[in-house]
């Protein structure tokens, strides 16, 4: 009962931000002359501080990480304006009813893909150059653009089978910016967009097999700093530093900078039809249920795997610690650095290390190196609660049954063993439900769980508290269900109903 009342009380705050999700405030932002002075919000990863701090040095900045938190900020006036391309301004406003925005340019920008610093990123940029000036010749260039470029939402409805390319010469990496519409977007699950387009063409013409994956802005360069990706789009500004790191090849849009303002909306507000339009648009539009399905298995797939082998390979540590502390104490001392090491960096920091720097230049999955890094911090908790149980009973049992004739290892697995762990019983539950919490920082190295479904959710569909939410009740309810599955596993280490003959198995009874 109290579960559902939980429940329903976490929908009722659903209904009650999504009935507060709109302003009445009369916009006071006409023009670019209004702007310097206001407060503006910037995406991080674009160069659009710089723009802001040029032409609006009185202004004050702030950093978001979607354009579904920028329409939110704005909405909610925590905004006054934000910046962005005139080509993205123009699906965001196709998007959303609550924006528009000035069309005079700021500032014109050249965007360009990205390739890494290598031979092959080098071939690769080379091979691009040539294809694009032959496709701007031919004329095929412009009607691509035509077609994605401000053309309205219907006509940006095409996706290609990138997947169907076959691998003549070789597979190339390719990182796309999830948030970057109509150049890179999610849409029905796939990556689609202007300069996918244009990538698909490329690798067809040269024979290559474009590997998509879609990524955070910032993302994409981190990516492609260490090696992990040849290529990367998605609306990709040209400057020195960056040019350092990677090569740029030549402009594939030349477009400019322009403020998104509130529209004046007048309209009374609808409750219902605003709950109604906020549920379509993270779970129907575009079978987006489907993306939720698919980030609750990887949730549970890290989760899961992370918490059995992490068990195993704490309760192996510790084994290992107990049969030799009499022998030495330098096993001791490595597993406390182990322990305290991975029990006081962050788990995000600690992922990204494993991650960029571990398994920087190998082809190990974002995936794969989740459930790795989970598994060792896991393992760390376990040999935790273990040292804690010990030293909460002593080891005066583990002297007695050895007075009694048991080996070590006997008196380990019969007497010190059942007890530590009926010990730590519910802080080893609590660990589990905090390992399910942490693994939410995984959308870090690009794996989409649930709560990496949910913001490329929120940047598609501009929609924020129903997304959100919605992953709360999702996280509560995969906490309950795999406690429920612990707690069924406890039955047989409960004392008040395992049999006598049980208790006693394996025991001498004489």
């Amino acid at each position: 009962m109290k579960k559902i009342c939980l429940a329903l009380a976490m929908l009722i705050m659903l209904l009650s931000f999504t009935a507060c999700d709109t302003s009445d405030a009369k916009n006071e932002i006409v023009n670019l002359n209004d702007i310097d002075g206001k407060r503006i919000g910037i995406l991080v990863g674009t160069l659009f501080e710089d723009t802001a701090k040029e032409d609006f040095p009185n202004a004050t900045l702030s950093f978001y990480n979607t354009y579904s938190d920028l329409i939110k900020a704005l909405s909610s006036d925590k905004i006054d304006t934000f910046l962005c391309d005139d080509a993205t301004a123009e699906a965001l406003c196709d998007q959303s009813d609550d924006i528009e925005y000035i069309p005079q340019l700021i500032t014109k920008e050249k965007y360009s893909p990205i390739f890494t610093r290598n031979e092959k990123g080098k071939k690769l940029c080379e091979q691009f150059n040539e294809f694009l000036y032959e496709y701007s010749e031919s004329g095929k260039l412009s009607l691509l653009q035509g077609k994605w470029i401000k053309a309205g939402t219907e006509a940006r409805l095409t996706y290609y089978d990138y997947e169907d390319l076959p691998d003549i010469n070789g597979v190339i990496k390719i990182a796309a910016t999830a948030d970057s519409e109509p150049f890179s977007f999610l849409s029905y699950g796939r990556i689609t967009g202007y300069e996918i387009g244009l990538v698909y063409e490329f690798c067809k013409e040269y024979g290559y097999k474009p590997d998509l994956v879609s990524l955070a802005l910032d993302d994409v360069f981190s990516d492609a700093s260490v090696g992990r990706i040849d290529m990367g789009v998605g609306l990709l500004s040209y400057t020195d530093e960056r040019n350092e790191k990677f090569l740029f090849s030549s402009p594939d849009y030349e477009g400019g900078a322009v403020a998104v303002i509130k529209a004046d909306n007048t309209d009374d507000y609808d409750f219902l039809a605003a709950v109604k339009n906020g549920f379509d648009k993270t779970f129907v539009r575009e079978g987006r249920w489907q993306m939720f399905v698919k980030g609750i298995g990887v949730t549970l797939l890290i989760s899961i795997s992370a918490a059995l082998f992490g068990t195993v390979l704490g309760f192996g540590l510790y084994s290992l610690e107990f049969h030799v502390m009499g022998k030495t104490k330098v096993v001791r001392k490595l597993l406390d650095i182990y322990v305290l090491l991975l029990k006081r960096i962050p788990i995000v920091v600690f992922l990204m290390i494993v991650y960029y720097v571990i398994f920087g230049n190998t082809s190990v999955s974002g995936l794969n190196v989740s459930i790795i890094a989970f598994t060792a911090a896991f393992s760390a908790t376990i040999v935790d609660l273990f040292h804690r149980a010990i030293d909460r009973m002593g080891l005066g049992q583990h002297a007695a049954a050895l007075s009694l004739g048991y080996s070590s290892m006997e008196a380990y697995k019969k007497f010190i063993l059942p007890q530590a762990a009926r010990s730590f019983a519910n802080e080893y539950k609590e660990s589990i439900i905090s390992l399910i919490q942490a693994t939410a920082v995984v959308g870090y190295i690009t794996v989409e769980d649930l709560t990496k479904i949910s913001d490329l959710i929120r940047s598609r569909s501009y929609e924020t508290v129903f997304p959100l939410v919605s992953t709360a009740i999702i996280y509560l309810l995969l906490a309950w269900g795999i406690m429920a599955f612990v707690k069924s596993l406890e039955v047989g280490s409960d004392p008040k109903r395992r049999t006598p003959e049980k208790i006693l198995k394996g025991v001498d009874k004489q």
